[in-house]
């Protein structure tokens, strides 16, 4: 996997990669795919890999289950690499009109006029 490849792109050529294997009659196990997507991976999904490794009978494990883990794993780096300052700071952006409506009601506490 390079490093600047998703996931689903991965995911998708080996699995391409393997069918074609089996069209040639090739015998692949579950337990031989597991264990070489888990190596493959960039470096970003080693500690989910090691997780993976350690915690599951990669014997036994299918493939869907771990391509949904690591699916899931993306999705939280994903999350982790937004901008979330951006979005905890646009909610508290006060509109002026509404601080002067406050004032007429005479529960004005010196408010800050925030802006996102």
């Amino acid at each position: 996997m390079q490093d600047n490849e998703s996931l689903s792109g991965y995911i998708t050529k080996l699995l391409e990669l393997v069918n074609e294997m089996k069209s040639y009659r090739e015998d692949i196990s579950d337990q031989r795919i597991v264990q070489k997507l888990l190596i493959s991976l960039s470096r970003e999904y080693d500690s989910i890999a090691e997780v993976i490794e350690e915690t599951k009978d990669t014997e036994t494990i299918g493939v869907q289950e771990v391509i949904g883990s690591l699916k899931s794993h993306e999705q939280r780096l994903q999350r982790h690499n937004e901008k979330l300052t951006v979005k905890a700071f646009s909610s508290l952006s006060v509109n002026p009109r509404e601080e002067s409506n406050a004032a007429q009601d005479g529960s004005s506490k010196s408010k800050k006029n925030w802006k996102s």
